[in-house]
């Protein structure tokens, strides 16, 4: 409403916060604050009162809404209100709930919006507005959507345990439409089914969703350890009609070869001269290594290993660089993976060499690291890796080189498996020693060895071999070329190899270069002899023109005219066979 003066002198503002603001005055401005004037001065002033607009018909229909229209098994709290309202004063309200499309019988409040809690049912919203007098008008309904969440579910057939490469169907139950984590092993994550294909135990979850509600389910896929075939090989190979050959399979199963289940031990043992050995390039601070040859397969933790890298730090690496600066990553955080910590912290290198002593199939590749341990007095210690039984040594020389805060370890390809030591002979697989802080001692070693596995072999076919299920049985009186196939086990799992002993057959001729050779008087030219068949090493004879012998390479150089012969023999003791070939001179012009 507002209030108005027909003498002058006097401003007022519209009451819109039920505060009447008056300047006595009438000059200036419109009073600005909340403060009730009261004017004494000027008594004979008269206020109009002009009422403001009252409903005066049915008021004007309108929509209600809600501000939260749909949820998943609840809705908490929604607020309703409606558009298209009549604004008049006078008005009375009253909200009404039913089941959506009505009838909407049960009150609720009586204000011009209206919460509503817990909602667990789809339902309707109407709010009835009255103008005194005229009939009472119902704006739309406003409604909130209950969808059910899904129950989910999930299977998989076949159910496992399964081995590498094996698949299973993974179905999800319950929902429209469905999601997969994490994606490794699956052939897609939005569709259903998916198929799992073995690689590494997993558990899988599937979200599904129906009318935007989503609920999730989870299944577990276990896959065994398959064994791992390094090698197979025939020894020799190739080999001569009815000759024998050594088969042998070496394997390595995963299953029972993560470096936690090393066998450890302290003990004592001498340092390797290093007689001969080649110097890495390592000395100083934060310096490493090339990756270097280790000179034959090192099984650790069931993997293959041909290189390794060494730095000046104390640590060695398996088939990758180990990293130069410390603490490029330091005792408090993960270790790299396949790592050898005989002594890592921050020292500095007189020199790191390497040198490979013993003959195949039992070598042991040495690595000697001489350091000035955390940059004080002299350190020396080695790491030995034997060929064969895949044992990994540590050993240490006497020093007074007292490490500032080391670790002495082994690392697995996944870092979080270790074994760490404590000397003088401690050794754990839980907790990491970050602060060794005395050296070993002279003439320590310590010495892991990796579980022995109870692997099967069984080789097919089974021709010529002594026994078909052991893993090196001796093919004897091998009459022509055989491909076999090795089978490896470990009671649920297995792998597969092969190799191919060739048999050479008896040598059945020689063939002579060039066909026709010539040469110019006073000069030469030279003769190629090559075995059809046969297996080597071979014997060559050469005779010239004068029946005289001559050399007893492939190649022989002729400077007589006539007839030259070669007789070639092979390691099979079969019969020489022997070729011949006319040698013309020309003469000088």
């Amino acid at each position: 409403m507002v209030f108005a003066s027909p003498y002058g002198k006097v401003r007022s503002a519209a009451v819109t916060d039920r505060i009447l603001r008056i300047r006595a005055d009438g000059g200036g401005t419109l009073c600005a604050t909340s403060t009730n004037t009261t004017v004494a001065l000027r008594p004979q002033i008269r206020f109009n009162y002009t009422p403001g607009t009252s409903c005066s018909s049915t008021p004007a229909g309108g929509q209600a809404v809600a501000s939260v229209a749909t949820g998943c098994g609840t809705v908490a709290s929604s607020t309703l209100s409606v558009t298209g309202s009549t604004s008049a004063s006078g008005l009375t309200y009253q909200w009404f709930s039913g089941p959506i499309g009505g009838p909407y019988l049960t009150p609720l409040g009586t204000a011009t919006t209206q919460v509503v809690t817990g909602v667990t049912t789809s339902t309707g919203y109407v709010r009835a507005t009255t103008c005194p007098s005229f009939p009472t008008a119902f704006f739309l309904p406003a409604t909130i959507t209950i969808n059910t969440t899904p129950t989910v579910g999930v299977g998989a057939s076949p159910v496992g345990p399964f081995c590498a490469g094996q698949t299973s169907t993974l179905t999800g139950t319950g929902a429209t439409t469905y999601t997969w984590a994490p994606a490794a092993g699956l052939s897609a994550t939005n569709t259903n089914p998916v198929t799992f294909t073995a690689g590494n135990t997993t558990t899988y979850t599937v979200t599904g969703t129906t009318s935007g509600c989503s609920s999730t389910a989870t299944v577990t896929l276990n896959v065994n350890g398959t064994p791992v075939v390094n090698s197979v090989t025939a020894t020799p190979n190739p080999i001569c009609a009815n000759g024998s050959s050594q088969l042998n399979v070496n394997a390595s199963d995963p299953a029972t070869a993560s470096v936690t289940g090393y066998a450890f031990v302290a003990t004592t043992g001498a340092l390797d001269p290093m007689t001969g050995a080649t110097d890495l390039g390592v000395s100083g601070d934060d310096s490493q290594s090339a990756i270097t040859n280790i000179g034959f397969t090192f099984s650790y933790e069931a993997a293959p290993y041909t290189t390794f890298s060494a730095n000046s730090n104390g640590s060695a690496r398996l088939g990758a660089a180990v990293g130069a600066p410390f603490p490029g990553y330091d005792n408090t955080s993960a270790f790299l993976s396949s790592t050898l910590h005989p002594l890592w912290d921050d020292h500095s290198a007189n020199s790191v060499s390497t040198v490979l002593i013993g003959t195949a199939p039992n070598r042991i590749r040495i690595i000697n690291q001489d350091l000035n341990i955390s940059f004080g007095n002299q350190g020396t210690m080695q790491i030995w890796l034997y060929e064969g039984s895949n044992v990994i040594e540590y050993r240490y020389a006497a020093s007074t080189g007292i490490p500032g805060s080391s670790t002495i370890a082994l690392a697995g390809a996944n870092p979080a498996n270790f074994i760490s030591i404590t000397p003088p002979s401690s050794s754990s697989t839980v907790a990491r020693n970050n602060s060794v802080t005395g050296w070993p001692g002279a003439s320590v070693v310590y010495r892991f060895t990796p579980p022995v596995s109870v692997l099967s072999a069984t080789w097919s076919p089974s021709t010529y071999l002594d026994d078909p299920n052991i893993t090196n049985p001796l093919a004897s009186s091998v009459a022509s070329t055989q491909a076999y196939t090795v089978t490896v086990s470990n009671g649920t799992c297995s792998a597969v190899g092969n190799v191919t002993i060739t048999v050479n057959p008896a040598i059945s001729g020689v063939t002579l270069t060039p066909v026709a050779p010539r040469y110019c008087a006073g000069l030469s030219v030279i003769l190629t002899a090559a075995p059809i068949d046969g297996g080597g090493p071979f014997n060559y004879q050469w005779t010239d023109p004068n029946s005289n012998a001559a050399g007893t390479n492939a190649t022989q150089v002729a400077n007589i005219a006539g007839l030259w012969s070669v007789s070639i023999t092979d390691a099979c003791g079969g019969p020489a066979a022997t070729n011949s070939v006319t040698v013309i001179e020309d003469p000088t012009l």
